[in-house]
């Protein structure tokens, strides 16, 4: 009794631990794909510009340095007349502060929400990383599977042929049989195509060499998400990156409408001028230099067809970012619709063959080897209970893979990691 509780101990330990191996791996490639991808950094850097034109955007414009000569004959004697003048100046254009505030917070607007398409493109690539793993994973099942009962059919047919050289079995049962393992045999080079195909666009996505070697766990242990979609439909109304990077255009969009109001308050140009002259007086001393000073301003005096249009589509904008949204809104709850009808439609089908098709199966192809050895079954219903048992693991393995996808589209759409029980 106690050997029994060491042993089962022992068994759910390595299960235990085989099942933390598989998530760390996991993990390490989606650090790296994190670290390495091209396509993200893209995104990265995109952020950091946006960052940059903050302090930018708060900015005077650069003042203007000028120079020249006023009053000069035509003959260029700078000494003969008393308003000639050698003339540097420098001008400057100003808004009023409230402008330079709404064009700053405008750009913080942009710079956030590039955060959230950053952040948007990592659950992305997550979700990539994780589909393409786990389809790995059930290609490499499939092929061991596969391998497995060609060699087993193999033993069969070698079984029947000794029966058959007996009198005890029908050539044509061989025949069909042999017409099968050719099948899977088939199938067999068609699943290691697919599997280097799918390695190769999974070390495109850690930026690897496409033919990289790429680590897959010998089981990946089913353990149920617990989905409740009132749950997932706030998580991805409060975390999705992309809705909130739409949120925060909106907000930017607000703000460029108060910006556009103030479009009717005048900017102003100040400038100051200094000019030398060379000129003598009627009394024979130096004319004295002279000082200048200029203020300007622009005259809105077409703001009904200018600034007024210009708020207008300024509140278009808004009603368009809004629009945008709700339309962002209903798509993200159709595709958690989608994503959790499969994910419950694969959990139920694992649990059916975890405890039914694959036992059934299994037990029938153990009672059909029994019966033919005791000639109370013909060869072809002992190679189609092996044939169902074999089709049966193939779809597990996919079911599984289909799963955990569906659950790396939910996390995508929920902007968070989706906890097993």
């Amino acid at each position: 009794m106690i050997k029994s509780k060491i042993i089962i101990t022992a068994i759910s330990f390595l299960l235990w631990l085989a099942e933390v191996k598989a998530q760390t791996l996991l993990q390490a490639y989606i650090d790296t794909a994190l670290k390495n991808n091209p396509s993200l950094r893209v995104y990265n850097y995109q952020s950091d510009a946006m960052q940059q034109k903050i302090k930018q955007s708060k900015a005077l414009d650069d003042p203007m340095l000028y120079g020249g000569v006023m009053n000069l004959p035509a003959n260029f004697n700078f000494r003969q007349e008393e308003m000639t003048m050698k003339q540097i100046g420098i001008q400057q254009n100003f808004s009023v502060a409230k402008k330079y505030s709404l064009k700053g917070n405008i750009a913080k607007k942009d710079f956030e929400a590039s955060q959230y398409d950053l952040l948007a493109q990592q659950f992305i690539l997550i979700k990539q990383v994780k589909q393409q793993y786990y389809d790995l994973y059930s290609q490499t099942k499939a092929i061991e599977t596969t391998q497995s009962s060609i060699d087993a059919m193999k033993v069969y047919i070698d079984i029947a042929n000794t029966r058959y050289g007996t009198g005890q079995g029908t050539q044509q049962d061989i025949l069909k049989a042999q017409v099968e393992l050719t099948k899977m045999m088939n199938e067999l080079i068609k699943m290691q195509s697919m599997r280097e195909d799918v390695i190769a666009i999974f070390n495109t996505l850690l930026n690897r060499n496409k033919a990289d070697s790429v680590v897959i766990p010998a089981e990946i242990k089913f353990k149920k998400v617990d989905l409740i979609m009132d749950s997932i439909m706030n998580e991805a109304a409060q975390n999705n990156p992309e809705l909130l990077s739409s949120k925060k255009i909106l907000s930017k969009d607000s703000v460029s409408y108060e910006l556009a109001k103030t479009s009717k308050i005048p900017d102003f140009n100040t400038g100051f001028w200094y000019g030398k002259r060379q000129a003598l007086l009627p009394d024979g001393s130096k004319a004295g230099d002279m000082l200048g000073f200029m203020i300007s301003i622009n005259l809105p005096l077409y703001y009904k067809r200018k600034q007024n249009s210009l708020i207008a589509e300024s509140n278009i904008n808004i009603q368009k970012t809004e629009s945008q949204i709700k339309a962002m809104q209903n798509e993200i709850q159709l595709m958690l619709h989608h994503a959790k009808i499969d994910a419950n439609k694969n959990e139920k089908l694992i649990s059916l063959f975890e405890k039914q098709l694959i036992p059934q199966a299994t037990a029938s192809l153990n009672s059909g080897i029994i019966g033919y050895q005791q000639n109370k079954i013909d060869f072809m219903t002992l190679t189609d209970n092996f044939l169902s048992l074999y089709n049966y693991r193939l779809q597990y393995y996919q079911l599984i893979a289909d799963y955990y996808k569906a659950i790396a589209e939910l996390e995508m759409l929920t902007g968070k990691t989706l906890n097993a029980q």
